[in-house]
């Protein structure tokens, strides 16, 4: 195999999470979903408990 010309150019990461301690919210970016793929989004609890994630349509329990 030979390569004529080797390139690098600088990527978005697929997932990034921000948080706004202010507002108690964070920000959650998710990109290359394939159109209809479903996800659950949920955090952990300072005990460990799992709670779904409320968005602005209800949980985010097999949301697509």
């Amino acid at each position: 195999m030979r390569f004529d010309r080797p390139a690098l150019w600088q990527t978005l990461p697929r997932e990034s999470v921000e948080a706004f301690s202010t507002q108690a919210m964070v920000q959650l970016i998710l990109r290359e979903l394939t159109p209809g793929q479903h996800m659950t989004v949920w955090r952990v609890t300072a005990d460990g408990a799992r709670m779904l994630v409320r968005g602005p349509e209800g949980l985010y329990d097999g949301y697509s």
